[in-house]
């Protein structure tokens, strides 16, 4: 059985290699939309590989499987958390590695009316270079580097648990702060936080995230079936 206090981050040694990447879908349906599907394509012909866990109740779950999973690939240095229903243009992915930070995102929106960006401000932050802090935020399209998740590890040691015999670290449940309740993304980002890693939202990506578009430098949500004049 494995010891989770004295082995390895989630259980490897780690080899790994600058640029190196690896796609984290936590699938909802085992099918990625069509143009989520481009998008994985795109990113897997210039080398990035997918780790990929089909859930059928529990999103905490899946995120954290997924995770652990993609963890077990000991050359991969960057972990693109990606829903199975969000495109963006490959280049967007790009700029998020460009821009070289540990914890960057674009965030799609909620697929039902009232349509909303999910963000958690920081209060008094200010777009830097085309990137705003926040405290928390929507984890369907984000770039989050293994020295993030290897220092949550150590900072966590209550939340190591396992599935067999592959360590997971649990950062991601529901719950109840301040009388609020909270996502696991949010939880997720929190955590993270909270150990020196704040999220940073990419503030002029275009995102779809199923039939609905957000725009943020625009501040724009919009249902795609409307700007096609569709009912």
């Amino acid at each position: 059985m494995i010891d989770l206090f004295n082995c390895a981050p989630f259980g490897i040694e780690n080899e790994p290699k600058p640029g190196c990447l690896r796609i984290v879908m936590p699938s909802y349906t085992g099918v990625p939309t069509e143009k989520c599907s481009e998008l994985i394509m795109a990113l897997q012909a210039q080398g990035c590989s997918i780790t990929k866990i089909v859930h059928s109740s529990n999103i905490e779950h899946a995120r954290t499987r997924a995770l652990a999973a993609a963890m077990q690939d000991a050359c991969a240095s960057e972990f693109l958390l990606l829903d199975d229903d969000i495109f963006v243009d490959p280049d967007i992915i790009a700029r998020l590695r460009a821009f070289n930070r540990p914890f960057v995102a674009v965030l799609g929106s909620t697929k039902w009316p009232p349509y909303s960006i999910t963000i958690k401000p920081e209060p008094g932050a200010e777009t830097v270079d085309g990137l705003l802090r926040v405290r928390a935020g929507a984890l369907q399209c984000a770039l989050v580097r293994r020295e993030c998740l290897e220092k949550a590890w150590h900072a966590y040691p209550e939340r190591r648990c396992r599935l067999g015999q592959v360590p997971m670290l649990a950062l991601f449940d529901s719950p109840i702060l301040d009388g609020e309740l909270y996502s696991e993304d949010m939880a997720f980002c929190l955590r993270l936080r909270d150990i020196g890693y704040p999220m940073e939202v990419m503030t002029d990506a275009d995102v779809q995230h199923g039939s609905v578009r957000v725009n943020m430098a625009r501040g724009t949500v919009e249902r795609l079936s409307d700007l096609a004049g569709i009912p």
